[in-house]
C-alpha cells in the first residue's frame, strides 16, 4: 500500500469517525469534495489547504501517515504487504 493510498484511507477514517459527509468535510478542510474523495481513494495528492484544515479540526497529521496492519478498513482487512 502507498503512503498516499494509507493517507486517504485514514482520512476517510476520520471523517466517518466525526459523523461526517464528504461534503461537510470538504467544506471544513477548504477543499471541493472531488477533490476530498479523490484523496480518500488514494487516487491523488493532498493540497496543502486539506492537510491545514486537518490541523485546524484538531486531527493528529502524524498518525494519517501511520501504516495500516492487520487493520480493518472499510469492511476489509489489510496486512502489510497485501495489495488492496
Amino acid at each position: 500500500m502507498t503512503l498516499i493510498e494509507t493517507f486517504g484511507i485514514r482520512l476517510k477514517q476520520e471523517r466517518e469517525l466525526r459523523g461526517y459527509t464528504a461534503n461537510q468535510m470538504a467544506f471544513f478542510l477548504n477543499v471541493s469534495t472531488t477533490h476530498l474523495l479523490n484523496v480518500e481513494k488514494g487516487t491523488i495528492n493532498p493540497k496543502l489547504e486539506l492537510i491545514e484544515g486537518l490541523v485546524k479540526q484538531g486531527v493528529d497529521i502524524k498518525s494519517m501517515f501511520k501504516e495500516i496492519d492487520d487493520e480493518v478498513v472499510t469492511g476489509m482487512i489489510f496486512r502489510k504487504g497485501e495489495d488492496t
